[in-house]
Formats: C-alpha cells, structure tokens, sequence
C-alpha cells in the first residue's frame, strides 16, 4: 500500500523528468513518491488516502487514462492531476471529462505544478473531512451525545440535521450564545465541502463564466495597480543538468544576486533538469522569446557558426587553465559576440571540465573503441572523431543518455566528471578512462533582442553579476 504519510504519488516513465519533479515538489516541502510506470497503483491506493495523484499521460502499458479510470473506480473523488505534451490537448480536454482534476501542457513552470498540486491536496482534505462528518452523522449515538435530550423538539432537531446532510444548500444558524450552535455550524461546513464538489463537478460549464470574471477582476486589479511599481522583468533560465552541477549552482547564483541586487525589477525562474525544454529545444526557445537564458553545450552552436566548433577539436587544451587563456584572449571573447546576426547574444564561458570516455570495456588504445556505439552531441566534428577510431557516433539528447547507457542503444559515451556524476552514469557503464581529450564547456547566451530591451541600469548590473558568476 501506498504510505498515508505520501502527500504526492508521481508516476512518469521518463527518469530525468521524474527526478527533476520529485525535486520541485521535495524542495517546497512536500512528500512524494515517485513510480516509473502506473501498473498496480490502483491496488495500493487506499480509498481514504490522504494524497493526490500526477501522472503523465502518455506511458507504456498502462497510460494516464486508464490509470485515471481505475482510481475513479476506486475513489471518484481522489484528484488526479494529468501532464500532457504538445498536441495532447483534446486528449487533456477527454480526461477532465472523465473526471481529472487538471491538467499541465510540456513545459510547464514549477509554480504552476505546485500551484496545482496544493489546491488538490486542500481539496482532498476536504473530501475526506466531508467523509467523516457523514460517518459522525451515520452514528445516531454520536450525535445523540453532542446534541443530548429527548424532548420532542431535540428528537426532530436531530432528524432535520441528518436531512441536511443529503442537501445542496446553504444554511442560517440562528440561536443565542452556548445553544450549540458550533456543533451545529459542523453541518454548515459539510453544506460548504458539498458546494465545493459540485463546483468541481460542473468545471467545464462554468469554465467560460469563470474566465470572464477572472480577466474582469484581473482589468480591475491592473488599473488599481498602474500606480505602484511595474511587474518585475521575468528572466526565464533554462538547463538540461541537476542543481548542484557547475551550471547548476551559476544559474542558481545568478537569480540570488540578480534578486538582491536588483530588487523587485527582476524576478529570475530557474528551471534545472530539461523540466522546461530539453537541450533539443531549448535554442529554440530562446530565439522564440520562451525563455531568457541557456547555457549550451559549445557543440551546440553548428548551425549558427562555423567559428565555435573550434572547442570540439580534441587535444587542442592541456588543461583547463589553456581553456581559460583562450577564453579570454580577444579571439575568445570575439566568439561571443559571433552570431549576433542570428539573434544570439554571448554573456560568458562557463566551465565544465574536461571530458573523459566512459565504455562497458576498458578503453587504453583506440583500436579498444572499435565498434562500439558512442553517444555524442549534435557536431560534426565531434562525430569526425570517434569514426577516426572505427567507432559509430549516434546523437542523442542529454535527457536520454543514462537510459540509451542502460538499454545497450549506445555503448558508451564522453562527459566531464560531474556530468558522469550527477547523472549517475556510473551505474550503467564499467569503465571510466581519464582521457582530458577535448573540453566540455558552456556558453550563457541570451536572446540579443531581449537583452538590448532591457534598461540600462538593468543590463549593467547583470553583465557584473554575470561576470561574477562566471569567476566562482
């Protein structure tokens, strides 16, 4: 069974994903556990289970939908909260339908799941308050105790207060002060969770009477509020690592200071673990406007600039601090600025190490790497290499290595020690060659539009705070 003390049971098949949630909703204090597929979770799911439910909806086996039938069989009042991927809509739309409390679209933020989860948890309170009270009025020996007598007027008191329950009504408790009305006032808050149900129930009806009053005290609020400050500018960061990797922990710095520092101008969302975009996205992204900040790999940049694969050239470095000569020199620095034309706007390097090559087999010569499928990043250089050596590259996102390393869809692959680390590749592949043979670091780019928009006195204080960042 599913433990009672479990506030959030989360069920997605991709690991990354999983990982990433169950740290959002850990961190705002909430337990949680997670399960990689949804077979026999109905069975362990108690009927008065204090919990919600989030689910995605596409998964092998049994997917959302079906999970969501089976616990409505089971309780029709427990929420289950749905994530969808683009395009799922009216699949989202079928399920609400069907009874889900909500639903989330891929990418979604981490306030919006939160935001969710916690109206679930407090509906679900209710529900089974409301429960409780029907057991307490169930049991006549109970009532009969809080409400003593047995003139014919408590007699039809008690029979009149057993009929409320079974109403959708509201209800006036009149009576002077120590007459019982607070054990009466009981029955006010059943009539109140019963109102809350319906609601529920009748979402979709009232879906559009509900946005209109929603954007017209929202109209209201804005004009009440043109006199105060302006909204903060929102500063989205987006990357596909865990927090405590480097990228991790500068994008965590940055949104301190930059929240310190520029007070209520600025308000930066960061969103670790590809739980907004994956690394096959999140260029995109940016140059749509969706997010304000990524710090791609620099073998992410092929189609924007030829200049740049420089870094991916192997044995080009010593060590680190012949990256950081380079990096700083004027033709370091010119690279930053080399695809303004393309609406990218370099900030800074941030490093990530050397790579090293991971195998199931020891690698000591490169005739030991032929054969074997390598996982590489998007660049043309870097695929030039291991066919150098009779290996086969295969590109694949970020997101997807730990489980591409598990199932033998690639043989091994080339990371930094915290990559190999944080992601847990360790597990899933026997041996680690410290080979130092090419660099793995990042470039803070941002969309060159946006950053020109921004005020001078903005702009100014984050190029310093980045370039304090970048020097941790």
């Amino acid at each position: 069974m599913i433990d009672s003390r479990t506030q959030v049971l989360l069920i997605d098949d991709d690991p990354h994903l999983r990982q990433a949630l169950s740290q959002t909703l850990d961190l705002a204090g909430l337990k949680v556990s997670s399960l990689a597929d949804a077979h026999g979770v109905a069975a362990r799911i108690e009927r008065d289970w204090p919990g919600v439910v989030v689910s995605d909806i596409r998964m092998p086996g049994i997917d959302g939908l079906q999970l969501l039938q089976q616990l409505r069989e089971q309780d029709p009042e427990l929420p289950v909260l749905l994530i969808t991927g683009h395009g799922d809509v009216p699949l989202a739309v079928q399920a609400m339908r069907a009874g889900a409390y909500d639903f989330l679209e891929k990418p979604f933020a981490s306030d919006d799941l939160l935001d969710s989860v916690r109206r679930a948890l407090a509906l679900r309170r209710l529900v089974l308050d409301n429960r409780s009270l029907r057991m307490a009025l169930a049991d006549r020996h109970t009532l009969s105790a809080r409400l003593v007598g047995q003139s014919p007027a408590m007699l039809r008191l008690r029979e009149q207060i057993g009929a409320l329950a079974g109403i959708n009504s509201d209800v006036l408790i009149l009576g002077e002060t120590g007459a019982g009305r607070l054990d009466l006032s009981l029955f006010a808050r059943l009539v109140a969770l019963r109102r809350i149900t319906l609601y529920k129930n009748k979402r979709k009806d009232s879906m559009f009477k509900l946005t209109a009053k929603a954007l017209a005290c929202a109209l209201s609020l804005s004009i009440a509020g043109m006199a105060q400050a302006a909204d903060p500018i929102v500063i989205k960061f987006s990357h596909v690592v865990a927090d405590h990797t480097p990228k991790g922990q500068g994008a965590a710095l940055f949104k301190k200071l930059a929240e310190e520092r520029l007070g209520d101008k600025v308000k930066v969302e960061v969103y670790p673990n590809s739980s907004l975009f994956g690394d096959g996205k999140e260029m995109e992204a940016l140059l749509l406007g969706d997010v304000q900040l990524i710090a791609p790999s620099l073998a992410k940049f092929e189609q924007y600039t030829k200049q740049i694969q420089v870094f991916d050239l192997p044995f080009l470095f010593k060590d680190m601090a012949a990256v950081d000569r380079f990096q700083l020199s004027p033709e370091g620095q010119a690279l930053l600025k080399s695809m303004e034309d393309k609406n990218i706007t370099g900030l800074a390097y941030w490093h990530n190490g050397l790579k090293q090559l991971s195998a199931n087999k020891a690698l000591r010569e490169p005739k030991d790497a032929r054969g074997l499928k390598f996982r590489v990043q998007a660049s043309a250089v870097l695929e030039e290499q291991f066919k150098a050596v009779k290996a086969n590259p295969r590109k694949m996102s970020f997101a997807e290595v730990y489980q591409g390393l598990q199932t033998g869809v690639v043989n091994g692959a080339e990371n930094p020690y915290s990559n190999i680390y944080s992601q847990k590749m360790h597990e899933v592949q026997k041996f680690i060659t410290e080979s130092n043979h090419g660099v793995l670091d990042y470039m803070l780019i941002t969309n060159t539009k946006f950053w020109n928009s921004l005020p001078a006195d903005v702009r100014s204080e984050l190029d310093k705070i980045i370039v304090e960042v970048t020097a941790e």
